[in-house]
């Protein structure tokens, strides 16, 4: 009983390992290539997040447009101590020698420029920025292509010789 079933793990272990040797081997193509460097190349990593920060400048140049809002509060404890001798005496009756009090203030206030040259001109600046940006990345992916196909044909023409 022992041996059958050595026997049998024995065959199972010949047909995996024959499985395993008769897998076909995958041949990488340029495009899988391209893909894999894309996905792994720090290069073009960065010109991602060059692009992704880039084009947050558009964002904020049309925001110079937008009405800005300032909300401010404040909270004021006053505490007084006098002497009302030098009043009148009707007066001195009215003014009590000390008093307290709070003050609350709040202000909302909301402003929209009708014509504002600077937020025009510092908008079209920015939007040049992320134009800007998008042909750095471009010029990174194009730089990237060209680093992985010299590589490809260089092992290619390697392994032909």
């Amino acid at each position: 009983m022992e041996s059958s079933m050595n026997a049998s793990l024995l065959k199972a272990a010949v047909v995996a390992a024959c499985t395993l040797v008769a897998w076909p081997s995958h041949a990488i193509d340029l495009m899988d290539a391209y893909a894999l460097a894309a996905s792994h190349d720090p290069t073009i990593a960065g010109a991602h997040e060059a692009l992704r920060a880039g084009r947050e400048k558009a964002v904020q140049g049309r925001a110079l447009l937008l009405p800005q809002v300032q909300l401010t509060a404040s909270l004021t404890q006053m505490s007084d101590r006098s002497s009302s001798g030098d009043l009148p005496p009707p007066l001195a009756d009215a003014v009590g020698s000390s008093g307290s009090g709070r003050v609350h203030e709040m202000a909302l206030e909301m402003k929209q420029p009708i014509v504002d040259a600077k937020s025009h001109a510092d908008k079209r600046q920015l939007e040049q920025q992320t134009a800007l940006a998008e042909l750095r990345h471009r010029d990174a992916r194009q730089e990237l292509i060209q680093r992985v196909a010299e590589a490809y044909f260089q092992v290619l023409l390697a392994a032909e010789s």
